[in-house]
């Protein structure tokens, strides 16, 4: 972890962490909130992001679910399957077979659902990162990478999150 930590750092610029959070970490570049509740196990979360993470970069292709070119919902299936976790590769078999968490509660590692983007319905998918953040395959033309979460479109666009564990 530490080795992947010095890697990022080399990456993404240092965000200022305060002293009065103890329970304030940073993972993969972007300020993590973890909290002490029953939720995936921090090993588990934080296995997916650092996976998920080696994609960056890997260009946007329409019904794409492999390293050479990933759509939203391919792009979630992949990490998750690979990594164990066994996945719907539609956006709507990940809402309903995860559990339910309230924006309020994202945690790092949590699937975030997007409805009515480019179609009617639940149209867009990514995994959460903590602080706002998260990572995603997000059109045409573009390549994984992060967004923020609280961004205008977004904001209008979120339909809920589901959490996975083994």
């Amino acid at each position: 972890m530490l080795h992947q930590l010095g890697i990022v750092q080399q990456r993404f610029h240092a965000i200022p962490v305060s002293r009065e959070d103890k329970d304030l970490v940073t993972v993969l570049g972007f300020l993590q909130i973890v909290m002490n509740t029953a939720a995936a196990p921090a090993a588990a979360s934080t296995s997916v992001l650092d996976y998920a993470a080696t994609f960056l970069g890997v260009p946007y292709v329409y019904g794409g679910s492999s390293p050479s070119g990933f759509d939203c919902s391919g792009f979630v299936y992949y990490v998750y399957n690979s990594l164990g976790y066994p996945l719907s590769r539609m956006i709507s078999g990940m809402n309903q077979s995860g559990v339910y968490v309230p924006k309020s509660e994202l945690q790092p590692g949590d699937i975030i659902i997007f409805a009515n983007t480019y179609t009617t319905g639940l149209s867009h998918v990514g995994i959460y990162v903590g602080n706002g953040q998260f990572i995603h395959a997000p059109s045409s033309g573009k390549v994984v990478s992060y967004a923020n979460l609280n961004t205008d479109y977004y904001i209008a666009h979120y339909y809920g999150a589901v959490r996975y564990t083994k």
